[in-house]
C-alpha cells in the first residue's frame, strides 16, 4: 500500500510539474499576442491621426482658397454680382450684430 501511495504521489508530482511547465511556456505566447494587438491598435491610431491631419489641411486649404479675392471675383461673376470701388471721400459705416 505504501508503494502504491509513493507511485501516486510521483505521478501527481509529474503531472503538476508538466502543468506548471506548460503554463510557463504559455505566458510568453500570451504576452506576444497582447503586444501584437496593442501594436496593431497603435498603428491604426497613427494612421487615423495622419488621415485627420490631411483632412484638416485640406479643409484649411479650401477655406483659404475660398477667401481669396480671385475666388470672390469668380463667384461674383457667376452670380452676376458687381463690385464698385468706394471712393475715399465717402464715409462708410459697417455694422455687425453679434
Amino acid at each position: 500500500m505504501n508503494e502504491t501511495m509513493n507511485k501516486n504521489r510521483k505521478s501527481l508530482a509529474i503531472v503538476i510539474i508538466l502543468l506548471i511547465v506548460g503554463f510557463c511556456m504559455l505566458i510568453p505566447v500570451w504576452q506576444s499576442a497582447v503586444s501584437t494587438g496593442i501594436s496593431s491598435k497603435m498603428e491604426e491610431s497613427r494612421e487615423n491621426i495622419i488621415a485627420l491631419n490631411e483632412k484638416k489641411m485640406s479643409v484649411k486649404g479650401s477655406i483659404a482658397r475660398k477667401t481669396t479675392p480671385e475666388f470672390l471675383i469668380e463667384q461674383a461673376s457667376v452670380q452676376n454680382i458687381n463690385f464698385t470701388q468706394i471712393s475715399e471721400s465717402t464715409n462708410v459705416t459697417v455694422a455687425s450684430a453679434f
